[in-house]
């Protein structure tokens, strides 16, 4: 069970700590990007040539196919009433107005990234995003990144990346000038009394 950074549980139970990050847009673009880190800069300074445009719309299928075709090896264990709820749950937000879609072309109208924006709480949540792994591609979702702050500057909306326990991620998430929060996650164990004494007594030697 994942609860916010303002939720205090208990120091008896088995609580993980994990990572999110967070960027307040509450300045102008050209003060938020002062904070960008060197490499991110190199690749939005590459992808100017790249001819990346925008189309915003409220059909997040193509972007679930992308990932499918990038990433369905790596997901195997999802299936197809996986990726068919995951975008019955996105067209319901987005006929609530809560949810945005982003989809970024090259020069020659080739879908190669998005994201899937969720708004609540005076956040917008990166909920969802892909990019495509030809070499054309490789700064697609930073520079739709960018121009979602650039768009958002000096509004006041925090921009929650959702953190990521893949340390790979978790640089670029931060290169953006975002700050590292830490939430609880709780683990319930429902074994049986004799199997959690196995279990506790493997993550003790583990430990050591």
């Amino acid at each position: 069970y994942h609860f916010n950074e303002q939720n205090s549980l208990p120091a008896d139970l088995d609580v993980e700590r994990r990572t999110n990050f967070l960027l307040k847009t509450n300045k102008p673009y050209e003060e938020l990007k002062l904070v960008y880190n060197h490499n991110l800069l190199r690749k939005l300074r590459k992808s100017v040539h790249s001819g990346f445009h925008i189309i915003k719309n409220n059909h997040p299928e193509s972007l679930i196919k992308l990932f499918r075709e990038e990433n369905g090896k790596r997901f195997s264990f999802l299936k197809d009433k996986d990726y068919m709820k995951l975008a019955l749950v996105i067209q319901a937000c987005i006929h609530r107005d809560k949810a945005k879609v982003w989809s970024v072309y090259n020069s020659e109208n080739v879908l190669c990234g998005g994201a899937i924006w969720l708004f609540s709480h005076g956040r917008a949540v990166l909920y969802f995003s892909v990019q495509g792994k030809n070499d054309k591609d490789e700064s697609a979702l930073a520079w739709l990144i960018d121009a979602f702050i650039k768009e958002n500057a000096t509004s006041g909306i925090v921009l929650d990346f959702e953190g990521s326990v893949h340390p790979g991620l978790a640089r670029f998430y931060g290169s953006f000038g975002s700050e590292a929060h830490f939430y609880p996650r709780l683990k319930v164990n429902h074994l049986s009394p004799f199997l959690k004494f196995i279990y506790f007594f493997y993550r003790k030697l583990t430990k050591d």
